[in-house]
């Protein structure tokens, strides 16, 4: 189940002309904090249901729920800094605007022992815009212009799957418990930076992170977005570009609709014509599809990779008719 309450309650309304709250924190629930002003009767939607609330309040920004002894305030409707409009709402943050951050062509990433990955990921993300080589190195840690990513020393109140990032004029320090953990905070990383750093080609920059620090950890474990692929078909391409977006907002599950009356999606070896006849026809016509088990492997090796998990459905014994 995903979110707080019993699967089925649906939410309460704000007043005309209000919007809800949305509750700080991505994912586990934390019942001092909790806000029921709000749910979504949507059992997947998951983090995207406040995400796009936050989007909208206040101009696109939301207020913060500040953590007693973090030693990271509150943050304010109203302020510029990117860290005010990180989504979804982390725990707490502090812009520091008089500390920002510029990634140059000397810039290293420091990512030792098992954050390689991530380190390599971060990079992969930052190169083909800033046209940066941006050397991902574990032997030893760069003096200045360096973004370390940290496995050690991260606040216990993080867990298993939050990060806390502090954002200085020499340096960023992106610290967690875990992979997944770092993961999460290179996505909230992705957000300070400008726009155009998303680009596939290189842009002019310059490549200024906002500076500040950030602590968060999830308020749901299990934070879902679906994608219905039986009604209308997606490629593997696709597929993967869709998981790569939810991974941006710290989605951490993946809800792939593969069988319904619309569609076969999916190889069974044994009866191979539940994919290539009852994989051939869509809502609306044109051009459907079906994934062989391969594709499969790649698209769940994929979201693996961004620490999200593939849910399948299969529908039996209903839902068969293009079975």
């Amino acid at each position: 189940m995903c979110g707080p309450g019993a699967a089925g309650r649906r939410a309460r309304r704000a007043p005309r002309g209000q919007l809800p709250t949305a509750p700080a924190g991505y994912g586990v629930d934390l019942p001092e904090q909790r806000d029921t002003s709000w749910r979504i009767h949507d059992r997947h939607l998951g983090s995207v249901r406040y995400m796009f609330l936050a989007a909208t309040a206040a101009g696109g920004t939301a207020g913060v729920v500040s953590m007693a002894g973090s030693g990271v305030t509150a943050r304010q409707p109203g302020s510029t800094s990117r860290i005010n409009c990180v989504l979804p709402a982390p725990v707490a943050a502090r812009p520091e605007p008089g500390n920002d951050f510029q990634i140059a062509r000397s810039t290293k990433i420091y990512a030792p022992g098992e954050a390689a990955a991530v380190g390599e990921y971060l990079a992969g993300l930052l190169r083909p815009s800033t046209g940066y080589p941006l050397p991902v190195v574990n032997d030893q840690r760069p003096d200045e212009s360096c973004v370390s990513l940290l496995l050690d020393g991260a606040d216990p109140r993080v867990g298993d799957a939050g990060y806390q990032l502090n954002v200085q004029p020499h340096a960023v320090v992106l610290r967690a418990r875990t992979t997944a953990g770092l993961f999460a905070g290179v996505q909230t990383l992705r957000q300070l930076l400008p726009a155009e750093v998303e680009s596939g080609s290189r842009q002019p920059g310059p490549w200024v992170v906002s500076g500040g620090k950030v602590l968060d950890y999830p308020r749901f474990a299990h934070r879902g977005a679906m994608l219905d692929v039986s009604r209308h078909f997606f490629p593997v391409d696709d597929v993967k570009r869709y998981i790569d977006q939810i991974a941006q907002y710290k989605i951490n599950v993946l809800h792939l609709h593969l069988t319904d009356d619309q569609g076969w999606r999916i190889e069974i070896k044994s009866w191979p014509r539940l994919a290539t006849y009852g994989g051939s026809t869509q809502i609306g016509g044109g051009p459907a599809g079906y994934y062989t088990q391969q594709q499969y492997r790649e698209l769940v090796t994929h979201a693996a990779a961004r620490h999200i998990t593939v849910v399948p459905e299969i529908d039996m014994p209903g839902h068969t008719n293009a079975a």
